[in-house]
């Protein structure tokens, strides 16, 4: 599969890789897929009420998974949590010029991104994109 530029540079140097320390207060995780598929993204966010202050991913798959959660990992921080949630897979796909077949690596990161979120609503998003 060929890829563009900017995913490329997503993959080799992703910003915002790893965990927050364990007890670091206002984290909390969403993940989605699992290694069993070949894709697992996981997506931590640091909020400050409605404000995500800094976010963190760990993730197992291809170049375009990789790249779609470092790219989500480095847009979140300074969003309000609404901004977030209403962000479509498409605005990802669109930067990191993915093609046809790599889409559902957008999808996965805006899924495991709002299953963080949610994680901190009374009434978290009934059915994530």
């Amino acid at each position: 599969m060929e890829y563009g530029e900017t995913l490329w540079r997503y993959f080799r140097r992703p910003c915002n890789a790893g965990d927050f320390p364990t007890a670091t207060p206002g984290v909390q995780t969403g993940r989605a897929g699992s290694l069993e598929r070949g894709e697992l993204i996981q997506i931590q966010v640091r909020l400050n009420g409605e404000l995500i202050e800094d976010a963190r991913f760990r993730a197992y798959g291809g170049p375009a998974t990789i790249a779609a959660a470092a790219w989500l990992a480095g847009w979140l921080p300074g969003r309000r949590i609404a901004q977030a949630l209403v962000l479509d897979d498409g605005v990802i796909a669109q930067a990191l010029d993915l093609p046809p077949l790599s889409i559902g690596s957008a999808v996965l990161a805006l899924q495991a991104a709002r299953n963080a979120l949610g994680n901190g609503l009374e009434n978290p998003p009934s059915n994530p994109q």
